[in-house]
């Protein structure tokens, strides 16, 4: 199965990510500091992209106090429609 994972590079999303692979999952790591899929939430930058072929998305997205609202509340409304758009 291809699953997305939004935040994919952080505190929860890596040890996330590694379970998902190590039981056999082709994993899509979605953060602005991802090599592959670059996606920011505050804008929803790379988000159709990389979510075109993905069966999952698992949200593992975090935030600073000072940024959360852009991150946790509006990101994770882009997040849902893109996946909505994608098929997901």
């Amino acid at each position: 199965m291809r699953i997305a994972i939004a935040g994919g590079t952080g505190t929860l999303g890596r040890p996330v990510a590694a379970e998902l692979s190590e039981r056999g999952h082709e994993v899509r790591v979605l953060s602005r500091h991802a090599p592959e899929y670059q996606v920011d939430l505050t804008t929803g930058a790379g988000l159709a992209a990389a979510l075109d072929g993905c069966q999952v998305v698992v949200d593992a997205s975090s935030s600073p106090p000072r940024t959360a609202a852009a991150v946790l509340v509006a990101g994770n409304r882009r997040l849902l429609d893109a996946g909505r758009e994608a098929g997901v």
